[in-house]
């Protein structure tokens, strides 16, 4: 082939990549919806997380308001004592993260196939075809299981024939141990599939009793690896310590998924199905196609990321002695900056799934809109209130629990705020990618991403040498910000395509952008004048621990909740429709309407005296008959699924299936 010919051969496949073809549109195949149908439609009939549109996934993550609140209380106690009494010393975790570079190739290889699988496919059919959603979950949990049983064969074998001669044969068993938790590695799966049914219910009381389950077993099995393993002179406490934690996140595993295991049996019992119809081997090769493909095509980044990365990994180890323990601290920050990211933040995945995949375009960019409006929302209240509140407050229980060595992590949080400036909308582009069936476009930016993250990595290494010249005054920064060039470059480029090839993105910029700063600059000083004047003379009251609590719990409930969000509506950050679309959500969210009912409330009055309100609206009304005609459709699926449950076999639907199926 001349020079010539292979120029005009990438000509012809680069449009190949930007329109991402690839995924045969189904949903035509759709039945279809009457205006008698539409007219007579009645949402409120419905269950409230059966409810398509945007108060689902927004009130799924108001329901977890409650149990973060109560979360955040018991942490403040519990954390200072497992990092005090448990974890004196940051390098045993950091033993547990060097130990996991070492086969994460092994893990992200195995994985491929199933990459994606539930977050792609659930609420795809969940509107198209119900039983063949449950051929996926099926096919999720069976190939984990298979692959990992060859997952601690293989690494297994290594680790005691080369990694225990080596220099890193102190880390034996913890590698041993962690690569036992690939088996059953399906444990995870019936959250994420509740996850992908927006159940977010379920999930939240599903989280909130997992946070309990992880600490518990954290706690009794690090005190086990400490004072018992440890009093081996041999391993000792240090070592024994980071034994004890990777038991207890392997343990904790199986209590988790019995619960989400409950949870997901009642959210298939409406739709005539059984959770042991998805633990039974039942899927067929379509489904082990679809899913292989698209887990291959997304994940070669992955693959060759994990590789490379375990260069680059050892590379700043090297360089920067410290490197894990850094890591550590910077993992420590990032919980404590990224509050609104808790369980994924406000998560739109199935929302994005059944919208795109089902051919309704104005629900998408009504999606988008709303995307950007929260963004703006709570990145700017959360940022406010971990600034105003958190340090302080972080200090006093770090010093009283004895954990002085991780009062480091504080410098970082504010560079983890700043990071997820990017990081979050970043984010959304790539889900969107995911859920439109975009994999060539987004695997190619993922290489141009790695590309240039690794350039950095050689920028900060060799070229300049700032973290070995200035250490923990640079990295505070590099950690998590180093790379955020390359991030910039994934996210503006995913978001032109996002807005070329898949919808018009339209983005309601007073909402998103201005509405939120007055509030937040309120919130912030508010936290200040808190930490300055309140904390000191609480704590001489009643004591450090009392004092936290009381902090924590007047930061959400009157910085965050009656301050910042009452406010944001008076500076036009509420229109009429999303204001219903927040009272919806308000009354969905369980626990949480004992803080959000009187919010809503004040907030409808305060709009009413605002001259900004309304006046910068985000469009829906295209959007909301689409969500009609999703929910009507979903509705008659289910009722054909059901119907054919009780007259034919799973391979004759599967052969009547093929034969309608169109070709690509």
């Amino acid at each position: 082939m001349t020079v010539k010919e292979r120029f005009r051969a990438i000509l012809t496949w680069l449009p190949r990549i930007l329109h991402d073809e690839a995924h045969r549109v189904t949903w035509k195949e759709l039945p279809t919806v009457t205006e008698q149908e539409i007219a007579a439609f009645d949402r409120n009939k419905l269950n409230a997380f059966d409810r398509v549109g945007y108060s689902r996934p927004l009130g799924g993550w108001l329901y977890q308001f409650f149990y973060a609140i109560l979360g955040a209380g018991v942490m403040a106690v519990v954390i200072p004592v497992l990092l005090g009494q448990l974890y004196p010393e940051p390098e045993s975790k950091a033993y547990v993260t060097v130990a996991g570079v070492l086969f994460s190739i092994f893990q992200t290889a195995m994985n491929v196939p199933t990459a994606w699988a539930i977050e792609r496919w659930i609420g795809d059919y969940r509107i198209k075809n119900p039983r063949k959603m449950l051929e996926f979950i099926s096919f999720y949990i069976w190939y984990q299981m298979l692959t990992g049983v060859g997952i601690i064969t293989i690494t297994s074998i290594y680790t005691l024939l080369v990694v225990q001669t080596g220099n890193l044969a102190h880390l034996t068993w913890i590698i041993l141990l962690l690569m036992t938790r690939e088996y059953p590695a399906m444990l995870n799966v019936f959250l994420q599939t509740i996850k992908g049914l927006q159940k977010f219910d379920y999930e939240s009381k599903c989280n909130f009793a997992n946070e309990i389950i992880n600490k518990l077993c954290e706690f009794a099995l690090v005190l086990f690896g400490r004072y018992y393993i440890g009093s081996n002179p041999a391993i000792g406490a240090l070592l024994g310590t980071a034994i004890g934690f990777v038991i207890g996140t392997y343990v904790n595993q199986f209590g988790e998924a019995a619960i989400a295991g409950w949870y997901l049996s009642r959210a298939l019992k409406p739709m005539g199905l059984r959770l042991r119809d998805a633990v039974w081997p039942n899927f067929s090769w379509d489904t082990v196609k679809r899913s292989t493909i698209l887990g291959i095509q997304l994940s070669l980044p992955g693959l060759v990321g994990t590789v490379i990365g375990f260069f680059i990994f050892f590379s700043w180890y090297d360089a920067v002695p410290a490197y894990a323990t850094m890591l550590t601290l910077n993992g420590l920050a990032d919980e404590i900056a990224n509050l609104s990211k808790r369980s994924e933040g406000i998560n739109t995945k199935g929302a994005f799934a059944e919208a795109l995949n089902n051919g309704k375009g104005k629900l998408v960019q009504y999606y988008i809109a709303n995307t950007f409006k929260y963004y703006g929302f709570f990145t700017v209240g959360i940022a406010c209130l971990v600034i105003g509140y958190m340090p302080t407050v972080i200090n006093v229980m770090l010093v009283v629990a004895e954990a002085k060595n991780y009062l480091l992590a504080i410098p970082f949080i504010l560079p983890n705020i700043l990071r997820t400036l990017i990081e979050q909308p970043e984010g959304e582009g790539d889900k969107i990618l995911i859920m439109a069936h975009k994999p060539v476009f987004k695997t190619t930016m993922d290489f141009v991403h790695m590309g240039l993250g690794y350039f950095m990595t050689y920028f900060w290494l060799t070229l300049t040498r700032i973290p070995q010249t200035y250490g923990l005054a640079a990295m505070i920064w590099i950690i998590p910000c180093g790379n955020l060039a390359a991030d910039l470059v994934r996210f503006i480029a995913d978001w032109w395509y996002i807005n070329k090839y898949i919808c018009k993105v339209k983005i309601a910029w007073w909402q998103s952008f201005v509405a939120p700063l007055i509030p937040g600059a309120l919130t912030l000083v508010e936290g200040m004048l808190w930490a300055a004047y309140v904390f000191p003379e609480l704590n001489k009251s009643i004591g450090p621990i009392p004092t936290v609590i009381v902090s924590v719990t007047f930061a959400f409930v009157v910085g965050l909740i009656f301050n910042f969000v009452i406010l944001y509506g008076a500076f036009g950050g509420w229109d009429e429709h999303t204001l219903l679309v927040f009272k919806e959500a308000v009354y969905m969210s369980g626990p949480s309407r004992v803080f959000f009912i009187p919010v809503y409330k004040m907030s409808a009055i305060l709009v009413k005296v605002s001259k900004l309100h309304n006046r910068f609206p985000i469009e829906h009304i295209d959007a909301e008959r689409e969500m009609i005609e999703l929910m009507i459709q979903r509705q008659k699926n289910e009722d054909i699924a059901k119907a054919k449950l009780k007259t034919q076999s799973p391979e004759k639907e599967q052969e009547t299936e093929n034969m309608n199926r169109s070709p690509r």
